[in-house]
């Protein structure tokens, strides 16, 4: 992945790989459709848990432009950086991405939140957390994505309403350039500059 990744252009220099592979391998989300196309989360491969991949080690440290040139440089040079909501639901990480958005938004960077929710990554009995954590971490964003289904569970906005609606979904993000709802088949809907 690193030398497609390479091969395409993307600058790779802030990879972080687990020191130990065998606790913390790369994650695979097993996923199932339905005759109709709609997805369902099944769980991880090899049947751990969440937080028993590499994805929740991310360290805040080598994500820190203190010190760290090659953060700085990335940071400086970058427009844009866009992320999903899949951190935050461990410790280590959400600390890391924090960090890395904080740092790119006071250098003026620009962020795009994809909301991405998947209760499987939360732990069992903390959605009204996990719902805070995103909609606090969402509203810093210039550009919110997130689909009819999440825009009713983060916002309370019924599905239809979100997609026929985008300038609803919008007003719950008023520093927002924009939004992005999408809907499967059903397509996608905006709304820009409010």
């Amino acid at each position: 992945l690193e030398a497609l990744l390479q091969d395409i252009g993307v600058d790779v220099s802030l990879i972080q790989r687990s020191q130990d592979s065998q606790s913390f391998p790369t994650r695979r989300v097993m996923v199932t459709r339905s005759m109709e196309g709609d997805r369902e989360f099944g769980g991880f491969y090899g049947g751990r848990a969440a937080y028993e991949f590499s994805d929740c080690q991310l360290d805040a440290s080598q994500l820190s432009s203190e010190d760290n040139e090659t953060v700085q440089s990335m940071i400086q040079g970058s427009k844009w950086v866009v992320c999903s909501t899949l951190s935050l639901a461990f410790e280590k990480s959400a600390t890391a991405v924090h960090q890395f958005v904080d740092e790119s938004l006071a250098a003026g960077t620009k962020l795009c939140v994809d909301v991405n929710w998947r209760p499987v990554f939360w732990p069992e009995g903390s959605e009204s957390r996990a719902r805070d954590e995103i909609l606090r971490f969402a509203r810093q964003a210039h550009i919110v994505k997130l689909t009819d289904e999440e825009a009713e569970w983060l916002l309370g906005v019924p599905a239809a309403e979100s997609l026929s609606n985008p300038k609803r979904i919008h007003e719950s993000f008023p520093d927002a350039l924009g939004v992005l709802v999408t809907a499967g088949e059903k397509g996608a809907s905006y709304s820009l500059l409010g």
